[in-house]
Formats: structure tokens, sequence, C-alpha cells
């Protein structure tokens, strides 16, 4: 079957909570499947669409760029498109798709490519994760997205006041998060710092957004995100009634049970009024 080719203009794709979470789902079976090429490839989109940076850094990470207990990602100049060092948070949940690479992988690279005799000593190819991306949203039936759409995704969603009621992430701090410079060259020379708390809160507040989009979650404390994947979370991801979730052990869905959705919903509404009322504001001096 012949795959047809993205535009090349400049694109302005943006994925909705539908499409995001349709793809996520996807790869989540993927991940827990028998092919060790393709779990790859989804584990590394997810950690681009978490962490919104590009496909080529993604692709290149190694295990020595890795930092577990400061839980950051340390991108050599030479990875970067802007040809300059960067340092990238990794929250809680970044930090579980990394270890679960590592695990996956002996190769110094993270996602290795595929190797018809063994193990591979190099990264899995940029081009290549646009493929898999690019077949796994036509087996989907989801329209014209890109892995480097879910960064401008990200991205788009972060800053989104209404999304978070005003106590979102400002502009300058959503930009730093893509690694992007802030202000005129002048600043940027005067101005050394990595902005790395305000990277971090604004990185721990899409991956708490990303999970209520995904599986309905409303992560509160690290403890809280760490024990998503209970049995007990689980039960309460089924009764949103939306998506239901991957049994891992067979890669199929459970029944979804809605009798107490209406109930979980409201003391769903009610638990993000009072983690908003806790005047989390990310990102501002």
């Amino acid at each position: 079957m012949r795959i047809p080719k993205f535009p090349t203009e400049n694109r302005d794709v943006v994925a909705n909570e539908m499409q995001l979470r349709k793809l996520w789902h996807e790869f989540d079976r993927i991940r827990h499947g028998k092919r060790k090429s393709a779990a790859h490839s989804a584990r590394a989109i997810q950690l681009a669409l978490l962490t919104m940076q590009r496909r080529g850094e993604i692709a290149r990470m190694e295990r020595s760029h890795i930092d577990l207990d400061r839980q950051r990602w340390e991108i050599p100049k030479e990875n970067k498109k802007e040809r300059r060092r960067s340092v990238t948070p990794l929250s809680d949940w970044a930090l579980e798709i990394v270890t679960e690479a590592m695990a996956a992988s002996p190769a110094p690279y993270l996602f290795p490519a595929r190797a018809l005799g063994g193990v591979s000593d190099g990264g899995i190819e940029p081009h290549s994760l646009t493929t898999f991306m690019r077949r796994l949203r036509m087996r989907l039936r989801i329209h014209d997205i890109t892995v480097h759409d879910l960064r401008r995704t990200g991205r788009t969603m972060l800053t989104d006041d209404e999304r978070f009621d005003g106590e979102g992430v400002d502009e300058a701090t959503a930009e730093r998060v893509l690694n992007h410079r802030v202000g005129s060259d002048a600043q940027a020379a005067y101005d050394w710092n990595a902005y790395l708390g305000k990277k971090r809160r604004a990185l721990e507040l899409w991956a708490e957004e990303l999970r209520r989009i995904v599986y309905g979650e409303v992560a509160g404390t690290a403890r809280e995100r760490r024990v998503a994947g209970t049995p007990e979370a689980q039960r309460r991801i089924s009764q949103l009634g939306q998506v239901s979730p991957l049994n891992s052990a067979t890669g199929q869905r459970t029944t979804v049970n809605t009798a107490t959705q209406t109930e979980y919903n409201s003391k769903n509404e009610s638990c993000i009024r009072s983690r908003r009322g806790r005047g989390r504001k990310v990102g501002m001096a």
C-alpha cells in the first residue's frame, strides 16, 4: 500500500483531545506487544509528546544523556537544531518511559535502530518515527498528524488560559520548554540561566493535563501519579466511560462500566477546582 507524503509547506496542525487519546492508547498497546522495534518507536513518540522535544533529539537519546537522580535529560549541542546544549527536566511520567526504554534496550541508545543480525549500536532514524506515525494514524483513521505536530500540540495546549482557568504557563516559559531562544541577542548573550525550575513545573503540569486527556486521571502529588497504573486507578478510569483501559497482559480492552460515571465526574470536577484553587501559577516571576 502506497503511503501518501505530507505536504512540505508550513503546517498549523494541532491534535485534539480525542486524537491524542486514540494515539496514546494505541502506543500503549504496541509497547506491550511482541514487536520490539515497534515498541521502541511507540515509546519514543510518547516521550516526544511528554517532553515536547524534536523527533531527531529523541532518536539520538543515549543513556549517558540521562540523569536519573535529578530527573533530567541533557541534550548535547550536536543533537540540537540550534547547535547549543540544553537540559530538559523529566516529569515523573516521562521518567517512567525512559526507565522502561533503558530496560528494553541493551544498546547505548534508548531507541536503537532495527538490526537483522542482532543488536544495533545506532539509534533509530528520525524518518523511521515519521513512517511509524504515518502508518499508525492511517490505521486509526486520524487525518494528517505528524510527530512534530505533537510538539506543536503540547506547546499550544500548555499556554491555553481557558484550559487551566488562567493558571497555565506563560509564553516565555513555554518557549524555553521547547528550547527556543527567548528575547534579543543581547539578552541571550547575558542570560545563561537554564530556568530548570520553571521548565520542570511546566512539564509536570503538561503531564497532569495529558494524563487527564488520555486516562481521565486528575493527578495531584507525585505519589498519586506513580500509582495511577494500579487496579484501583484503572477501575476509576473505566468509570469515566471515555476509553476503556488496556489489560497489559492480554492487550485487550476491558468492559467499560458507566453506572457511576455521573458521580465520578462530579468528584473529578471538585478535585480539579481544589487543585486550581491552590494557586499553582506556573512560570511567572
